[in-house]
């Protein structure tokens, strides 16, 4: 579903399409980046969050009772988590988002997106005030609109695909669920970790371990005290680390901690994109279409 609204009347457009000309061109570099930047049924309750201006009630920490024994870490990490994605059926995230792409500064901008789980995702990107991409993605399928550069992708949301498309070589699954702060893929092959290079466990937090094809190995931290991930990576089986998330300054919502700033990197491109949440739903009943159309115009070119 494409919102196409004019902007301006035709007696004002002649003026506003030379300084749109000029923001698309300083735009171009950066839209890809900025599309990629993760930070989303009808669900039982629904939760609001947004900045916090009254004064803070004493905290509910029940939800923290959740040890982790060492005789059994995996099976309480997988128990977390399932509570997790129990309470967190949908979320609704309105976001700032900065990135630097090969080094380099983005323009600022900010998305809005809704994940169901990792069932479907569905990203809403706007710079200077207009829209600047959109991204719909489910377990078989993704559709990926870069409005600036008027061109869309569509196909299997697999890794390369994704890479591809918005430049985070994550599949559609795992890139939804590190913006839950969820690790990905199978967690019951977590095992505990003792080094994870500056990734460390401790009295606070339990660093877990997974070998992934190719020889390379994911980290996952865990904080007890948030029953929450707090940083994820991804190293390749030489050590390069490929993919590095954390997260930040958390809020409660029904019980659970989510992060309001999310960031991910991607060392070999030096380029990081940052999320940092002003409005958080949790569970809305309304329904909402996260498909959207493409404008028949748009050259589309199919990944598979």
């Amino acid at each position: 579903m494409l919102n196409q609204q004019p902007f301006l009347s035709i007696k004002k457009c002649y003026a506003y399409q030379k300084n749109v000309r000029k923001i698309k061109t300083a735009m171009k570099p950066t839209v890809a980046m900025i599309t990629a930047a993760f930070v989303l049924s009808a669900c039982s309750s629904t939760r609001h969050i947004a900045e916090k201006t009254e004064p803070q009630k004493e905290k509910d920490t029940t939800y923290t009772q959740i040890n982790l024994p060492l005789s059994s870490p995996v099976a309480t990490l997988l128990a977390a988590i399932e509570v997790r994605k129990s309470a967190l059926s949908v979320l609704d995230i309105t976001a700032a988002v900065n990135a630097t792409i090969n080094g380099t500064a983005a323009p600022p901008a900010n998305c809005t997106m809704t994940i169901c789980r990792d069932d479907s995702l569905a990203m809403t990107f706007r710079a200077f005030g207009i829209s600047v991409g959109k991204l719909y993605a489910r377990s078989d399928y993704f559709l990926f609109f870069d409005a600036f550069n008027n061109r869309a992708l569509e196909g299997a949301p697999n890794a390369a695909n994704i890479a591809r498309a918005i430049n985070v070589p994550l599949s559609y699954q795992d890139f939804a669920r590190l913006l839950r702060g969820e690790p990905p893929g199978d967690i019951a092959l977590f095992a505990p970790s003792a080094d994870g290079g500056d990734m460390q466990s401790s009295s606070k937090s339990v660093l877990f371990q997974r070998k992934t094809p190719g020889n390379g190995i994911e980290y996952a931290l865990f904080s007890i005290e948030r029953q929450a991930l707090v940083q994820y990576q991804r190293k390749a089986a030489d050590g390069t680390i490929q993919i590095n998330a954390r997260y930040e300054d958390f809020i409660e919502a029904d019980k659970i901690q989510v992060a309001k700033k999310v960031a991910i990197t991607v060392p070999a491109q030096n380029s990081t994109v940052a999320f940092s949440a002003s409005d958080i739903t949790v569970n809305s009943s309304e329904k909402k279409r996260l498909s959207f159309s493409v404008p028949s115009s748009v050259p589309r070119s199919r990944l598979e």
